[in-house]
């Protein structure tokens, strides 16, 4: 992400710039996804949750939640959140 306008379009074209100066043999189809703009969501994690004891497991490796852990160690959930942009001070 950048501060402002200028510097986002300046980093897309230094990036399309990239896959011209690449494009010996015809273009990466990579090139398709230079994009500049506002953002207005991106992801954030809700929650990370460590695996219980194997004695709070069930028979199935589920948790008391219904979470079912199989070989996991570690659970996460995301989302798609507003854009927030703290206030400069």
């Amino acid at each position: 992400m950048h501060d402002n306008e200028a510097d986002a379009r300046s980093r897309a074209e230094e990036a399309f710039e990239f896959y011209k100066s690449e494009s010996i043999e015809g273009w990466d189809e990579e090139v398709e996804q230079v994009c500049w703009g506002k953002c207005s969501q991106k992801v954030e994690m809700l929650w990370n949750k460590e695996r219980p004891p194997e004695d709070r497991l069930d028979e199935s490796n589920c948790d008391k939640d219904g979470l079912c852990w199989a070989e996991w160690g570690t659970m996460r959930d995301y989302a798609l959140m507003p854009q927030i942009k703290e206030a400069s001070k």
